[in-house]
């Protein structure tokens, strides 16, 4: 007779619950057909089982918690239970109450503090955040020296998201710890692309060079070619084509809400 030993039944348990995140594919499919086509198989499966296995650490054992804590990721990127632009949310996911609850009250938090996308009004001001990003004067972003600036940019195209990040002050000390060894490490020192990875930061996650979610960033980043003015204009063209795709979906949702 096998002894079921702690070890063994952590390891069964984690299994388990891995095996129910295959059920989390067919919901984004479904939910996001578009997006996922773009993301592709392989790192769907990958955000997927990232998702889940952080998950399982904050003591989720069935697919509805698994799916509420994947989706939130999926909405605020994969590294949001510890990224500093959102301090209050590891205070909530490492409480003491049941999962289900907690994951009640983050959501609960994520609505009251908006930053995300849930009423009409919220979408409007997306809306116009992608437009004012498709009209940036780039002239203007070469000669930008200091991480305020960045953050004067940022507050003018979606001043929004700006307050609900904690206000320009907050925001530019978090984008400043934590684009600044990341730029070092892909070699950015350009203003244009100090810039261009503060912003992705500040719309998809501090963990935006790693989540599967966004592969391209990861991929020109680690480009093997050596000028770094040639990887920006690819990653640039790449990000002006898929805001130009946004911008045309949330205008389409906009006329068939009003």
């Amino acid at each position: 007779m096998m002894h079921m030993t702690p070890e063994l039944l952590e390891r069964m348990a984690k299994q388990r619950v891995l095996k129910l995140s295959e059920g989390l594919l067919h919901f984004f499919k479904e939910e996001y057909p578009k997006e996922c086509k773009l993301i592709g198989e392989t790192n769907l499966k990958t955000f997927c089982t990232i998702s889940t296995q952080k998950a399982y650490t904050y003591g989720a054992q069935n697919y509805g918690e698994l799916k509420t804590y994947t989706h939130m990721a999926w909405i605020l990127g994969i590294g949001f239970d510890d990224d500093p632009l959102y301090p209050w949310i590891p205070e909530i996911l490492m409480g003491d109450d049941p999962l289900a609850y907690r994951l009640e009250l983050l959501q609960d938090k994520i609505d009251a503090n908006k930053i995300t996308i849930g009423t009409y009004e919220q979408l409007i001001a997306y809306d116009q955040a992608l437009n004012k990003l498709l009209r940036i004067n780039f002239a203007r972003i070469k000669d930008l020296k200091t991480y305020t600036q960045i953050v004067e940019i940022l507050a003018s195209v979606y001043p929004q998201r700006v307050e609900a990040l904690g206000g320009k002050a907050i925001l530019k000390e978090n984008l400043e710890s934590l684009c600044h060894q990341k730029t070092i490490r892909y070699n950015i020192h350009h203003p244009i692309g100090i810039f261009v990875y503060a912003a992705l930061v500040f719309f998809l996650g501090h963990r935006v060079d790693e989540d599967p979610l966004y592969p391209w960033v990861k991929k020109y980043l680690n480009d093997e070619e050596p000028r770094m003015a040639y990887k920006l204009d690819k990653l640039v063209k790449v990000i002006e084509k898929r805001v130009r795709n946004l911008h045309r979906e949330t205008e389409q949702t906009l006329k068939e809400l009003s």
